[in-house]
């Protein structure tokens, strides 16, 4: 199967929409783009400029396929507003991620890691395995893996070994 999600004012391209549940994915060719300040894959901005909103994905699972994620930027200028490819929006939170297989091209934008925090937002365990090809890319001021930018934080990260199909320049934890 071959998907494109889209997501809209504030939302990520691909939500559980709530705090619980675990996104999935499987299989398949996925491009997903975040909403401005959200994730591609993940939770969205905590504000749509009309509503604040307070969702938590508590976990994202990727177990193969082919999956492309872009954080959404917030504004045109230079603020640090963006969210992660894979993980978290703006001053969002989200659970763990874990990649056990695929081939994962994940970008952060304005203050956001590629896979991970969201610009000021936090997220849990970020588990990769030696089965997943990594590209991964944060902002300037954000891991390729891990936090975020400003007062961002992400808690663990275990890899089973890097390995000739991942690139990461910096990682956190």
């Amino acid at each position: 199967a071959k998907v494109t999600a889209i997501g809209g004012l504030a939302g990520a391209g691909i939500d559980n929409k709530g705090y619980s549940g675990t996104i999935e994915i499987g299989g398949g060719v996925v491009t997903a783009y975040g909403g401005p300040g959200a994730a591609g894959i993940g939770t969205g901005d905590y504000f749509d400029g009309y509503n604040y909103f307070d969702t938590y994905t508590r976990n994202i699972l990727i177990t193969g396929g082919t999956i492309t994620a872009y954080g959404g930027k917030l504004t045109t200028d230079n603020s640090k507003n963006g969210g992660a490819g894979i993980g978290s929006g703006r001053c969002m939170g989200s659970g763990n991620i874990t990649i056990t297989s695929g081939n994962i091209f994940a970008y952060g934008i304005d203050g956001a890691a590629g896979i991970g925090a969201g610009y000021r937002g936090y997220k849990e365990n970020i588990i990769i395995h030696s089965n997943a090809a990594i590209q991964a890319v944060g902002d300037t001021s954000a891991y390729d893996i891990g936090s975020g930018g400003y007062r961002s934080y992400a808690f663990n990260q275990y890899y089973s070994g890097l390995y000739s199909g991942m690139y990461v320049g910096r990682m956190s934890g």
